[in-house]
């Protein structure tokens, strides 16, 4: 359906080494910079609101600042002290604005404590990213392990609402009520006196907002793009000159697809976009020629062998070490090393493309089937709910949502051989000849995934317990989709393990505790799980 219910992570399949799951302590402290100052933004933003004093021009600004936090965070020091001053001066003008407004209506109002820091050199902020460095190393945030977990779900589904709603800015559709639930939430870190109970509650209601905002997106691409139709993707390399696409909207690459035809540069999809030749209209470019991926879908190596420039979203999460000065992007911030598209003029990549080697040779031809026909769904929901009431069917299994791309995994083809004969089984991860079976591969359509259940759950008597989901890999959106199923109120959702980069262990056992996200175990355990 869209690219935001879909995002992959390939250090999370299978790798074998440990190496890559590792933080780099300057970018985690760059990221608690720039969230404390925005946190602070919105406490006075909600004030004002507070006072009835119109906040929209503000409340769209921080969602732009949230993007940010989004990318990949390696900026040189002068471009993070810009930042760092942007920030700092919406936040003197709110606070001002606020202090003013309450005199003048003889209120008392109130500060946020410790809210003196001034940054007036790039050396305040090295000291401030020290001091952020030297307290994860020796770890002296004292913050309750509980209250940790609430915390990094709230700042995960801020970062996934933001992009979404960054998106369908480019649709020129607005959520007001959105935009003030994601600042609502981010402003829980400005009442420590919410307890563990509380914090549960107030996730647990943003994640309606977080599903409707999916809707809203995934309606205005169909309306735009689609609509989605099955489809084969070409897998080889054809002659030419060629730019690479990856963790980029579906807007932007249109705009760079148009951009491109007039100069004879065939635009490729790394394993990010391959979603986007599911819908009609941006399949129906010539020049949107096939997908660019090594045999493990490794980003980092596809960057670095692709025959020309690369192009990235503005608000991509592009979570790579790789920074070559071939890659573009829209970001009003761009990372070190990365160049910047001003205006929508791709003429600088474009340039770059035509002066690059490009494919000299076609490869052999290869493809890959995505996507799906509303015609068949409908056909395989039917047949579900006809056997599910005449009893032919005792549970449902809905499991993935890797992609045929993906080396085989183990637990899906074990887990398909171990399940029942009575067990229907929707599959996004692997296909078999068993009876009560279907699969599909929309890749990593969590849209498709919602459709059905909403569906099954419409349809289908006291059929909460008797249905589960299995996610047996993670991603960056992971953890907004989990909240999407729970507000789906799916009462059987199990977990894989993640790398620690994506959701770490310390996150994975409080969503265990918390909101019962089981753990994948061994595939016979986990379906003798559901009665």
């Amino acid at each position: 359906m869209t690219r935001f219910f879909y995002y992959y992570n390939s250090i999370c399949s299978g790798s074998d080494s440990y190496n890559v799951f590792s933080y780099d302590p300057y970018i985690i402290s760059m990221k608690g910079l720039l969230l404390s100052e925005l946190q602070k933004i919105v406490f006075y933003i909600e004030k004002l609101k507070d006072l009835k004093i119109d906040m929209s021009d503000y409340t769209d600004k921080v969602i732009d600042f949230i993007s940010i936090i989004i990318i990949n965070l390696d900026f040189k020091k002068e471009s993070l002290f810009i930042i760092i001053q942007d920030l700092q001066d919406n936040k003197k003008k709110l606070k001002e604005t606020y202090i003013n407004t309450c005199k003048e209506l003889q209120i008392e109002y109130n500060l946020l404590p410790n809210d003196n820091e001034e940054f007036t050199s790039e050396d305040d902020i090295l000291r401030v990213l020290n001091e952020y460095e030297k307290n994860l190393r020796n770890k002296t945030v004292h913050i309750n392990e509980n209250k940790r977990v609430f915390y990094e779900i709230i700042i995960n589904l801020v970062l996934n609402a933001c992009n979404y709603l960054i998106e369908l800015k480019h649709f020129n559709s607005d959520f007001p009520k959105a935009k003030n639930k994601v600042l609502n939430l981010l402003n829980c870190f400005n009442i420590p006196s919410l307890d563990e109970p509380e914090l549960k509650k107030i996730i647990e209601e943003f994640s309606i907002c977080n599903y409707q905002i999916m809707k809203l997106l995934h309606e205005k691409n169909v309306e735009n793009f689609g609509p989605i139709t099955k489809t084969k993707v070409p897998l080889f390399q054809k002659k030419g000159k060629a730019i690479l696409v990856a963790n980029s909207s579906y807007f932007e690459l249109e705009k760079l697809l148009n951009f491109a035809q007039k100069y004879s540069v065939d635009v490729y999809a790394n394993f990010s976009m391959l979603p986007a030749f599911q819908y009609k209209k941006l399949n129906s470019y010539s020049n949107f020629v096939g997908c660019y991926n090594t045999i493990d879908n490794n980003i980092l190596m596809d960057f670095s062998s692709f025959s020309g420039p690369i192009f990235v979203s503005k608000n991509a999460l592009l979570k790579t070490e790789v920074t070559r000065g071939q890659i573009y992007t829209t970001a009003k911030y761009p990372s070190y090393g990365i160049a910047k598209i001003e205006n929508d003029n791709f003429y600088p990549i474009i340039q770059y493309a035509l002066n690059s080697n490009g494919f000299e040779n076609s490869t052999k031809e290869k493809f890959i089937e995505i996507g799906y026909n509303d015609a068949d769904i409908k056909n395989i929901l039917d047949e579900i709910v006809t056997k599910y009431n005449k009893k032919e069917i005792n549970r449902i299994f809905i499991i993935g949502l890797s992609n045929a791309l993906n080396k085989d995994n183990d637990y899906v083809k074990t887990f398909i051989n171990k399940a029942s004969s009575d067990d229907y089984i929707i599959s996004f991860a692997y296909n078999s000849e068993r009876d009560n079976f279907c699969y599909l591969n929309p890749n990593y359509n969590f849209s498709l995934l919602y459709q059905i259940i909403e569906n099954l759950f419409d349809s289908l008597d006291n059929v909460q317990e008797k249905l589960a989901v299995f996610i047996v890999d993670c991603s960056q959106r992971t953890l907004s989709q989990l909240f999407n199923l729970i507000h789906l109120k799916v009462k059987n959702i199990f977990l894989g393990t993640c790398c620690p980069n994506v959701l770490n262990p310390v996150l994975q056992d409080g969503l265990s505790k918390f909101f019962n996200i089981k753990k994948l175990s061994q595939p016979l355990t986990d379906i003798e799980k559901i009665k």
